[in-house]
This record gives C-alpha cells, structure tokens and sequence, in this order.
C-alpha cells in the first residue's frame, strides 16, 4: 500500500498505522458511550477500540463525555434534571410543557456554558471580568489640568451665550 510508509502522516481514527509508528491516533470517547468528541488521544496500539478511544466511525458529539447514560441516543427520563439525549431540555411530564435541565447547577440547562431554545435558537453565558473603578473620560497624566482647563472655558462660554 503506497499510503503506508514512514513519511505519511497518520489520519485521525481510521484505525491505519500510516506512519509505521506502532500508534494511532483516535478519537476520544471518556465514559465509553459509543458517542466520540473532537479530542484526539494516541493509542498504544494500532486500533481504536480500547478504553477511551473511538474511531472516525463513531457519532459526534458527546454531549457530556463523562457519563455514559447522556448522549445522544440515550432515553430521556422526564423531570429528573438530567438532559440524558442531549437535545437541550428535560420534560417534566404529561402535565408540564417542557423544564430545562441544569444538571451541573450552573445556570444553564444543558450542563455547558450555554443553552438551545425550543426555537433552535442559541444563548450564550458569557462572565466578564469583575470590574477595577469607575470609568473615566479625562485623561491621566500632565495633561489632566489642560484638559480641566478646557473643559471649563467650554462650559463658561455656553453659560454667557
């Protein structure tokens, strides 16, 4: 095969030695669920199927890949908090429409730092720096009593007009 030789680069979970190194690289599937995400882990050997390792050929994306019971092919069980198939909501039953699930108590009801609507309509949790003083408009420096200078013969002159 001219594709495998010492110089070839290895492709990301095709479970092909190209480079003749004795490793693979493969996808990373942490809780073993069947559902990989774009993580990459080089095996130790030359396929992707042991512990944490998923081929190219496994579904993306996980959306929580530290528990095999959420992902997307999962049964959804309503009203416990948990968003187990990963469509972005936790029916709460027959009596309620529809509960968000926050399963990492974070705010945000699919356990990341953002969330989908019903709409498909996409909500982003964004924190920003805690803020250091107020703002202000004047410069700093020696040419603070300039501008304090300019600023009253500004106001005065509208004064007399």
């Amino acid at each position: 095969n001219a594709d495998v030789n010492p110089g070839m680069g290895d492709a990301i979970g095709d479970e092909l030695d190209a480079d003749c190194d004795g490793f693979e690289l493969c996808y990373v599937d942490a809780d073993n669920d069947g559902y990989r995400m774009t993580d990459v882990v080089q095996s130790m050997d030359e396929d992707c199927e042991d512990d944490g390792e998923a081929s190219m050929d496994e579904p993306l994306v996980d959306c929580d890949d530290t528990r095999a019971g959420v992902n997307p092919g999962a049964e959804e069980i309503p009203g416990d908090g948990v968003d187990q198939d990963c469509d972005g909501t936790d029916p709460a039953g027959d009596d309620d429409d529809s509960v968000a699930s926050d399963s990492d108590s974070d705010g945000d009801a699919d356990g990341a730092d953002d969330s989908a609507d019903a709409d498909g309509e996409l909500a982003v949790s964004v924190e920003y720096p805690p803020e250091k003083g107020g703002c202000s408009t004047a410069p700093r420096g020696s040419g603070s009593l300039a501008w304090l200078l300019s600023l009253g013969l500004i106001v005065g002159l509208r004064r007399q007009d």
